[in-house]
């Protein structure tokens, strides 16, 4: 039997994504996505827990990130669980951080065309209910990014 190592998370970004390029060119973006866990307390009271998850995108999927998102974008999140381990330098005690090697991102809102403000309804555009909220393929429009190449600090 295959071990199985998968992810799937919706919810939003605490931040917007922070971009950097590594010595050969290839883009990395991290963010980190909030996700709410809901219940009723034995006292009839509405608790909520948030848990914060920190993703990393690499290449092409990077730069759809660093182009598109930004902080309390709503969005899927696919990927794999990694441990990073590490001695710290200054104590030496052992250090570990866990983060989503995302493999697929799917922006769960409508894209704001440039030169409309977020809520301004665009014209010919039919009312949205939450049940239609997949972004609206613009075949043949790419815009170019718009962060600048960075050397990735080690």
């Amino acid at each position: 039997m295959k071990d199985l190592n998968r992810v799937e998370l919706i919810g939003h970004l605490g931040a917007d994504p922070t971009v950097v390029y590594t010595d050969v060119g290839t883009a990395r973006a991290t963010f980190s996505v909030a996700t709410n866990r809901f219940w009723i307390d034995a006292g009839g009271q509405e608790q909520t827990m948030t848990e914060w998850s920190r993703c990393t995108a690499w290449g092409k999927l990077a730069e759809i990130a660093a182009q598109f998102l930004h902080k309390g974008s709503w969005v899927y999140v696919q990927g794999r669980l990694h441990t990073s381990r590490w001695e710290d330098g200054q104590t030496g005690e052992p250090r570990s951080s866990v983060e989503i090697i995302l493999d697929d991102l799917i922006l769960l809102e409508r894209l704001t065309p440039a030169g409309t403000t977020e809520g301004e309804p665009d014209v010919g555009d039919p009312q949205r209910t939450p049940s239609t909220f997949a972004p609206v393929p613009q075949p043949g429009v790419q815009q170019p990014i718009r962060r600048p190449p960075q050397p990735v600090q080690r």
